[in-house]
């Protein structure tokens, strides 16, 4: 009996080992929408855990959108856009404070769209989201499009 206890637990233990991580991700939601129409899109995490800092830059076409701003961040962000390159940023000043982003909506980019197509795109190599210990989490960025 206790060889089959030992057995079960070996395999267990070996399966959660084996088990890979879901990977982190973050996207911006598409956009949908006639010229004219106020749009929400939303910033949706995945699987991004003990999180210390955000800092992202996200570029659009201002043929195409005009942007208003920033509403329901998950919390209070620092923002401003300027040549079509919106700027968002947040860290935790205390370092005791880290948030979690599992399935979440991080914040909401306002936009009135003008005509023709839109698209939102993360500039990745500008973007980086860390622990609270500093240490970069490795994120995959998902663009919006029409």
């Amino acid at each position: 009996m206790m060889k089959k206890l030992m057995i079960i637990f070996f395999i267990v233990f070996v399966g959660m080992i084996n088990t890979p991580a879901q990977p982190a991700k973050l996207s911006i939601q598409n956009i949908e929408g006639q010229a004219g129409d106020t749009l929400r899109l939303s910033l949706m995490a995945e699987n991004i855990h003990d999180v210390g800092a955000i800092s992202l830059k996200i570029s659009y076409d201002s043929d195409e959108l005009e942007y208003v701003g920033l509403e329901n961040g998950a919390v209070d962000f620092l923002t401003n856009s300027k040549d079509s390159v919106i700027t968002v940023g947040w860290f935790d000043m205390t370092a005791k404070n880290p948030i979690t982003l599992s399935d979440n909506k991080l914040l909401d980019l306002v936009f009135v769209k003008k005509d023709g197509e839109g698209k939102i795109s993360f500039i990745k190599e500008a973007c980086e989201i860390s622990t609270s210990s500093g240490e970069p989490i490795a994120v995959n960025y998902a663009d919006g499009s029409e």
